[in-house]
């Protein structure tokens, strides 16, 4: 029984000193927050601007290795896709414009009817000019 006493008078001691803690840890928080600063005197204001700089210096290094690190990704991706860019100029070279317009007929009709609409194409890329004519007023009515 007297060390179930003692054990409960040290659990009590603990949490009154937790408390203690947390509450001085809040009311820290408070202070970096700008909150109740009324009460604090010239050498704690200047240990909060210190640390408040400290921290915003950490943030904003944080921010440039970010940034950094992600245009050096964007760089990279940039030149992979240069690259790629390249190789389909160079496979598409070789291609005339007739070839290239009878693959796209054929992978649009699998059925083997790719050709007849290939030509269509062909017809529509000599042809693309058409003849428009506007009217303002009444469709007939000539002014």
């Amino acid at each position: 029984m007297y060390r179930t006493c003692i054990r409960m008078q040290m659990c009590r001691s603990e949490a009154t000193a937790l408390k203690h803690k947390i509450d001085a840890i809040e009311a820290y928080q408070r202070k970096l927050s700008g909150e109740g600063l009324g009460s604090c005197s010239a050498h704690e204001l200047q240990e909060l601007e210190l640390q408040l700089e400290k921290s915003l210096s950490c943030i904003r290094q944080k921010k440039q290795q970010k940034m950094l690190d992600k245009i050096l990704e964007l760089k990279e991706k940039e030149r992979k896709l240069l690259t790629e860019n390249v190789v389909l100029r160079e496979e598409y070279k070789a291609l005339p414009l007739l070839e290239l317009a009878t693959a796209a007929a054929a992978e649009r009709s699998p059925d083997g009817a790719g050709a007849e609409e290939a030509e269509e194409d062909e017809r529509r890329l000599h042809y693309m000019e058409v003849e428009t004519e506007l009217v303002i007023g009444r469709p007939g009515s000539s002014s």
